[in-house]
């Protein structure tokens, strides 16, 4: 991703995730997000609103990331291999 593009994204995702935060806390429901802001409460080891900011862009990114290279890298293998594309 280019410099520039990064400047503006992360910014937008970092909010986005605040909003999906608050979307969640008003109507908790039985998926991930929710546990963990159910989690929040707990007396030791609940995790602030930053932590779980920073748990979801950081799941969004790996991913993005383990997918991209699953893709370039199947189909670099298959192009090098054209006996396996049947």
């Amino acid at each position: 991703m280019r410099p520039e593009r990064l400047a503006t994204s992360f910014p937008a995702m970092i909010e986005r995730s605040h909003r999906l935060i608050e979307k969640h806390r008003a109507d908790l429901g039985d998926d991930l997000l929710s546990g963990l802001i159910r989690g929040q409460g707990a007396a030791e080891g609940g995790i602030s609103d930053m932590e779980l900011v920073t748990f979801l862009v950081a799941l969004v990114l790996v991913g993005h990331e383990t997918t991209a290279h699953l893709i370039s890298k199947g189909t670099a293998a298959l192009l090098s291999h054209p006996d396996q594309l049947c």
